[in-house]
């Protein structure tokens, strides 16, 4: 199976090891493994290196230079993989790659512009805790967006399912370009559920469907994760927030003014119940960026 799998690393080195060690089970000549290292301070890229020399697999370790975060070290590996189809994942979750050949099938199957999303199977301490993290259906793309907007949380990630390389280019040129102008340098905390918004709204990805036939491990216990650093959650949660707020903003004319007023409202008694005396300077930042990408795609 061709396919270009890439691994964005920043100091992952206590994961590394196992990680090349799972790498040597998965016996597939033709697939293409390409670490990319995001500007690591501790010895993940000697270790990289050291563990490529000592497999047999088509292993490429390749730096980004400085740490720009999980969305560049992706979209550098993105333009140097070499397969139309790609698979992104992260260090520090076990690699288990047997249900690639299946989901490939899956998808083939499936109508044009579809994603298959993949439930997360916990791991803790290195273990499976017996909790599973499935996606819910959705009618319809757009009714994602809906969800996230009012639930404030991105439950599909880019990660672990196959993506055509040419929509992936797309997607992620789009998104850098629309973040620049609107002067955010970086985000760390649910870029991928960003990609996969405007996957959904610019009509890369007309269809969402939920595996039922596989799981993927996912390490929820790593203290160094992003999503349990709480200054970077409320640093770029609005950006996230504010690009769903937009995508459905956006759908509804000048005159439709009850609509807009009960959106808004919607959007201010979420706030307040969960973040509480935070609520006003998220819905400031909020706001901030909703006004730029109104004048960013105007």
């Amino acid at each position: 199976m061709k396919i270009s799998i890439i691994i964005p690393v920043y100091n992952g080195s206590e994961y590394i090891e196992q990680r090349f060690k799972e790498l040597m089970i998965y016996n597939n000549k033709e697939a293409e493994i390409i670490f990319v290292d995001d500007g690591s301070t501790d010895k993940s890229f000697a270790m990289m290196n050291r563990c490529k020399n000592e497999s047999n697999n088509n292993i490429n370790v390749v730096t980004y230079g400085e740490n720009r975060g999980q969305m560049y070290a992706r979209k550098f590996g993105i333009d140097l993989a070499k397969y139309d189809d790609i698979l992104m994942t992260d260090i520090d979750d076990p690699f288990s790659f047997s249900y690639l050949e299946g989901l490939k099938f899956d998808l083939d199957a499936q109508p044009e512009k579809t994603m298959i999303t993949i439930p997360k199977q916990l791991f803790v301490k290195g273990k499976p805790n017996g909790q599973i993290w499935n996606i819910p259906q959705y009618e319809t793309a757009e009714q994602y967006i809906v969800s996230q907007f009012i639930n404030h949380s991105g439950l599909i990630a880019i990660n672990n399912t196959i993506l055509k390389k040419d929509m992936l280019v797309k997607v992620y040129d789009e998104t850098m370009a629309m973040l620049k102008a609107i002067g955010v340098d970086r985000i760390d905390y649910a870029e991928d559920s960003l990609i996969a918004n405007v996957m959904i709204h610019t009509g890369l990805i007309n269809h969402i469907k939920p595996s039922r036939m596989y799981s993927v491990p996912y390490t929820f216990d790593n203290t160094g994760s992003v999503s349990k650093d709480d200054a970077k959650v409320m640093r770029d949660k609005p950006v996230l927030i504010a690009y769903a707020y937009w995508a459905i903003y956006s759908q509804y004319d000048d005159e439709d003014t009850e609509v807009k007023k009960e959106f808004k409202t919607v959007f201010r008694d979420v706030c307040k119940n969960k973040y509480g005396d935070k609520a006003s300077g998220f819905m400031a930042d909020v706001k901030k960026y909703v006004e730029r990408m109104v004048e960013y795609y105007a």
